[in-house]
């Protein structure tokens, strides 16, 4: 589990001891007519990744953590049918956004 805050205590020892993640991402290639701004949907993809890390807090930092999961990431699938594109996708923020607003220690 990935915590929203600093994973120390009081006392500055770490905490973190494990993160899981399976995330799930839909895109979409399109194509928008400037003038009449319609957006044409020409492929969706899906693509899954797992990631699974110990944590050894007890280590020196850059050494703590061991990716456990398979690295290899998951073939992507190509849509036969294309999925319409939520209309809150097509305006900010977006999740890469929102990444490069979080800053961790």
């Amino acid at each position: 589990m990935i915590p929203w805050d600093i994973p120390t205590s009081d006392e500055e020892i770490p905490r973190l001891t494990h993160i899981y993640r399976n995330q799930h991402f839909l895109v979409w290639l399109a194509a928008m007519d400037l003038e009449s701004k319609d957006i044409y949907i020409l492929r969706t993809v899906e693509w899954k990744k797992l990631i699974e890390i110990s944590v050894d807090p007890k280590r020196q930092r850059g050494r703590r953590s061991k990716l456990i999961s398979d690295p290899s990431p998951e073939q992507p699938t190509i849509y036969d049918e294309n999925l319409p594109i939520p209309t809150c996708a097509l305006y900010p923020p977006t999740g890469n956004f929102m990444y490069s607003t979080i800053s961790f220690c």
